[in-house]
């Protein structure tokens, strides 16, 4: 299973290879340990772009994304209860949660980010997008 470091790996060949003009270099949010903070909320909940979920080994679990119009911190909701307590199988077991926030009006930008991650890391909770 990919970790942490793989994924700040992903995102440093996109930031080398495929970063877009308008946007600049793609970075993480740090991590958001909901266990030990149940009532934090990501910084970037108001943002379009693209959500991790990791185990508490740092494993990513899930990548999903925030785009037509969607905010990082409506679709966290679709995942979590109001004290980070999973809703679905994507979250269970999840103890971190990162994100590559985008500004407003760049939401095209998260499907292209999701699918090269999912494509690059091939996370166990995501079937769309994986490589066989």
């Amino acid at each position: 299973m990919k970790n942490i470091d793989d994924l700040r790996r992903s995102i440093h060949k996109m930031n080398q290879q495929f970063r877009h003009s308008g946007i600049d270099l793609l970075e993480l949010t740090e991590l958001l340990d909901i266990v030990k903070n149940p009532c934090a909320s990501l910084p970037c909940n108001k943002n379009p772009g693209v959500y991790i979920f990791l185990d508490e080994a740092m494993n990513i679990l899930y990548i999903d994304k925030a785009s037509c119009g969607n905010v990082i911190g409506g679709r966290l909701k679709r995942h979590f209860n109001e004290k980070w307590h999973p809703t679905d199988d994507k979250s269970s077991g999840c103890r971190f949660i990162t994100a590559i926030p985008l500004p407003p009006g760049h939401y095209s930008e998260a499907s292209k980010i999701e699918e090269f991650l999912i494509a690059e890391l091939n996370p166990p909770r995501n079937d769309k997008g994986k490589r066989q």
